[in-house]
């Protein structure tokens, strides 16, 4: 396998490594709280939707992960809606 051939997994980010020539130029790094990332490759991670967070859980790999935050409701992944 070539170092050129490594792609951040599902959950962290990190620059495409095309041109890199060490693999100390390659560092990928796990999603921030209140994001995800679904897919292999140089794609950032996304923001939950509004209303909606990670908890305190970093390097999420899907959208499932965002929960409503405290006084609204909806479904995982969801953008959720204030509580009555």
């Amino acid at each position: 396998m070539l170092h050129s051939d490594c792609k951040a997994k599902a959950g962290y980010y990190g620059p495409d490594p095309a041109g890199a020539n060490t693999a100390e130029a390659y560092a990928a790094a796990p999603c921030a709280v209140g994001k995800y990332k679904e897919t292999t490759g140089a794609e950032v991670c996304k923001d939950c939707p509004d209303n909606s967070g990670t908890g305190t859980a970093t390097g999420s790999t899907d959208n499932t992960v965002c929960v409503a935050n405290m006084g609204f409701s909806g479904t995982n992944g969801g953008t959720p809606t204030a509580c009555a």
